[in-house]
């Protein structure tokens, strides 16, 4: 509470029991405004059902507060707002009942000290002090020594009026009367701060029946219907009372002397500043602008203390005169003050965010200090790393290289271990829209700047590696050759490998080529050119074995004998020559040139491979190509002993007799002229060629057939 005041109750109880009277005191008018008493800050509410319904039920919300007072400085005024009228049915007169308010003086809720109240019992208005408190805490103790008593008349001392609420139901009404502030001055009340409990009763100085601001039935208790405190005394209820305004030459009947939107007792109590000038501090705002609207301080013109009159903040547009850091960038406003505009977008440093217009708040970049040492803070650095790219370009693309570091910080914005300053210049080089500096893949190779960086020029050629398309200058772009690794297994990428393949010929010579085999493998990355099976580096040494113009290499049949060397690599050394079948020109040694074993080949297809006699072993790899059991060496072409046009290796039947060779082979030189039978075409010499002979089979049946029998009869 406010203020408290002693009290002359002593005196006024000896006059009253004395029997002498007040001296009469005109009633006055009742007041239109009225200030409603409260609790916890909000309207003194009461339900409708805690009472009795025949006036004595007090009702209210905080939207329609129960309890209202009014003050002037001869008259203290009293509201009530009940659900039933409190006139008797006459309309002329009150109810037998009691109406009023409890006054508690020192915040002791064990009794209260004073009761003000009306009462249709004696028709009369009292003040009366409680000097012999009951039951502790209780409404309905009565006040015994009277202090201030008067009879009352409907329409001058107290009037009753529609409250124009009907709470519950039922129409309220309003029950208003008044006390003489001199009864109040008398018992020491004037200009002390009290405590109210507004309520009902069925008697005259006390509250028995119903206590406004309590849900409980009957009076309940002080403590839970004490009112927020009230300063007596304070005709225009402004927290000083007549006397002090009076002395501080302030106007006791108007709130705000000043007129700017405090009440002369806030500017004393609470804020300090003067109920006599609407700008205690002179900084252009008004002292009840500054404390109710924007939270200034109406005795300090510049309350947050940057520099900067509250006033002058409040007039500009994003200024704060709470803001001690108008602009959030974590410096103080005094501190920027003097800086002007740095970036020179029209904003001053104090009210830009971003002082140096970089894209990078200055909350972010104040912390950081001098990142490029150039003796310019970040936060007022258009390049913070000195890379040659604004920091305004780098701010909004985060971090290019995801190296935890942005990029407006980042002297190597790719990650690709150039410099970003270094890498400006160049532009962009494999023409991908992304800068050098930005590509982690300048020449748009697929292999990344960084493993490139170290190699230098590989191919020699004044262009280093991250830049040159081509790094090992072999005709085929690093773009193709990275990505397939290292094709020969050397330990050296495609990319930077001169042999690509590992056959020892060049990458670039072997690209002119193409594909020599057909195979879907270009030349440069096959290791068997002609896909003969054989190793192009192990055909490479050999030369050209049939000296046919193309080297074994490139030559799909190296012996140039009409068999693809493929063929021939399987069959390895047929006759055991010491040479591979696919290099040797008569692969069984049999005398006969394997070229001419075979059938040969039309438009690419393989060679008809002969078998003579059907032995399932090509002519070219047997070495009795008939069959006869003569070798064919033996049977060298071009010998044809019967002349019928078919060469001894390859005729049955060398003599043309009839008789087999495969079965005159046995007989050797029957006749013993020197010929063999298989050569022979008279084998018994009888004159009589054996082809005539072989039908007659044993003509003299002596187990020997005529072809070999020199006597065919037997007739000696």
């Amino acid at each position: 509470m406010r203020r408290k005041h002693g009290y002359v109750s002593g005196i006024i109880a000896a006059v009253a029991t004395a029997g002498l009277a007040f001296p009469a005191v005109a009633a006055e008018p009742f007041p239109s405004e009225w200030t409603a008493l409260t609790q916890a800050g909000l309207g003194i509410g009461d339900v409708d059902t805690d009472g009795m319904n025949n006036g004595r039920e007090i009702v209210g919300t905080a939207d329609l507060p129960a309890v209202f007072v009014a003050e002037t400085p001869t008259a203290f005024f009293i509201r009530l707002r009940v659900n039933a009228t409190p006139l008797a049915a006459s309309g002329a007169e009150l109810r037998p009942y009691g109406w009023g308010l409890l006054i508690d003086t020192n915040e002791d809720y064990s009794a209260y000290e004073f009761a003000l109240t009306i009462d249709g019992i004696s028709e009369e208005i009292s003040l009366a002090e409680n000097t012999d408190p009951g039951t502790v805490g209780d409404p309905s103790d009565v006040a015994e020594t009277v202090v201030y008593v008067a009879s009352v008349l409907l329409g001058v001392e107290y009037t009753v009026s529609d409250a124009g609420s009907d709470i519950g139901g039922d129409p309220d009404y309003f029950l208003d009367f008044q006390i003489p502030t001199s009864a109040l001055d008398a018992a020491g009340l004037l200009g002390g701060s009290v405590q109210f409990i507004a309520g009902t009763s069925s008697s005259a100085r006390s509250l028995s029946v119903d206590v406004a601001g309590t849900d409980e039935d009957g009076p309940g208790s002080l403590a839970l219907a004490v009112s927020d405190p009230y300063l007596f005394g304070d005709s225009d209820n402004d927290g000083l009372t007549d006397e002090e305004e009076e002395a501080l030459g302030t106007d006791p009947l108007n709130p705000d002397t000043d007129g700017d939107g405090l009440d002369d007792g806030e500017e004393v109590d609470l804020y300090g500043s003067s109920p006599l000038d609407p700008d205690t501090d002179g900084d252009g705002l008004d002292d009840g602008e500054e404390a109710l609207e924007l939270g200034t301080d109406p005795v300090n013109p510049d309350t947050d203390g940057d520099g900067l009159s509250d006033g002058v903040e409040v007039d500009m547009e994003g200024a704060d005169p709470l803001d001690p850091d108008d602009d959030g960038d974590g410096i103080p406003t005094a501190d920027e003050l003097a800086m002007g505009d740095t970036d020179g977008n029209g904003i001053d440093d104090w009210l830009d965010p971003d002082d140096d217009g970089d894209g990078v708040p200055t909350s972010d970049e104040f912390g950081l200090g001098d990142t490029d040492g150039d003796e310019t803070d970040d936060y007022l650095d258009s390049d913070d790393d000195e890379d040659g790219v604004p920091t305004a370009d780098e701010a909004s693309r985060g971090d290019t290289d995801g190296d935890g570091t942005e990029d407006y910080l980042d002297t190597d914005d790719d990650g690709d271990g150039l410099l970003t300053s270094d890498e400006l210049p160049l532009g962009d080089t494999d023409g991908d829209g992304a800068d050098n500096y930005l590509d982690p893949d300048d020449d748009g190779d697929s292999v990344p700047t960084s493993d490139e960086v170290g190699l230098g020029d590989t191919d020699g050629d004044g262009t280093d590696d991250y830049l040159d398309p081509d790094d090992d200058q072999d005709g085929v772009l690093t773009a193709d050759e990275a990505p397939r690794g290292d094709t020969d297994g050397d330990g050296t990428a495609d990319y930077l490998d001169v042999d690509d393949d590992g056959d020892t010929l060049l990458t670039e010579e072997e690209l002119l080529r193409g594909d020599s085999d057909g195979d879907g493998t270009d030349d440069y990355l096959d290791p068997d050119d002609d896909g003969d099976t054989l190793l192009t580096i192990e055909e490479l040494a050999v030369g050209d074995s049939d000296e046919d113009g193309t080297d074994d290499y490139l030559d799909a049949d190296d012996d140039n004998d009409g068999l693809p060397t493929a063929a021939e690599v399987v069959e390895g050394d047929t006759d055991e020559d010491g040479t591979s079948d696919y290099l040797d020109v008569d692969d069984d040694d049999d005398g006969v040139l394997t070229i001419d074993e075979h059938g040969g080949s039309e438009d690419g297809a393989a060679p008809e491979l002969w078998d003579t006699d059907g032995d399932e072993v090509p002519d070219h790899l047997d070495d009795d190509d008939d069959g006869d059991s003569i070798l064919t060496a033996d049977e060298p072409p071009p010998m044809d002993t019967d002349e019928d046009g078919t060469l001894d290796y390859l005729d049955p039947d060398d003599d043309g007799d009839g008789v087999a060779t495969i079965d005159e082979v046995p007989e050797g030189d029957t006749d013993g002229d020197g010929t063999d039978d298989y050569l022979d075409p008279d084998d018994d010499g009888d004159g009589i060629a054996t082809a005539d002979e072989v039908s007659e089979g044993d003509t003299d049946g002596d187990g020997t057939d005529d072809y070999l029998d020199p006597d065919d009869d037997g007739d000696g």
